[in-house]
């Protein structure tokens, strides 16, 4: 009796050793699973943080592009402006040129009246002259 009550103690403390290497090891893998999982945070964490400050980043980014978009905007338009005005000039520069074209061509046919009628008064007088050299002879 003593002997299997000795016995039985000590399979209860084998069962109890067993129990604890047991816990142990589970203790171990719990505390190697939460190192793990502490690290993957601490990435994710950076990973987090960096994210944020790209947003930030970009967020002044489109703020400065659309103020510079804002920008090329009015320029264009005024380019625009500036471009219907130059082009309503050069229309206005052609008429003129037209008109004073047609101005030079009547002036010309005008002078060429007149150097026609300077040459026939010529030939007239040389030829009174000539008349009146022989009418003196």
């Amino acid at each position: 009796m003593f002997s299997e009550a000795l016995t039985t103690k000590e399979l209860d403390l084998k069962g109890v050793k067993a129990q604890i290497s047991g816990t142990k090891q589970e203790i171990v893998r719990c505390q190697e699973r939460h190192d793990h999982l502490t690290t993957v945070e601490h990435r994710v964490e950076r990973i987090c943080s960096n994210r944020k400050i790209q947003i930030r980043q970009t967020e002044e980014l489109i703020r400065t592009t659309r103020a510079d978009t804002e920008k090329a905007s009015r320029a264009k338009q005024a380019t625009l402006k500036t471009l219907e005005e130059t082009t309503e000039e050069v229309k206005a520069a052609d008429r003129d040129i037209r008109e004073a074209q047609v101005r030079v061509q009547a002036l010309d046919g005008e002078t060429k009246a007149l150097e026609e009628q300077v040459l026939l008064l010529l030939r007239e007088r040389v030829t009174a002259e000539k008349s009146g050299e022989y009418t003196d002879r």
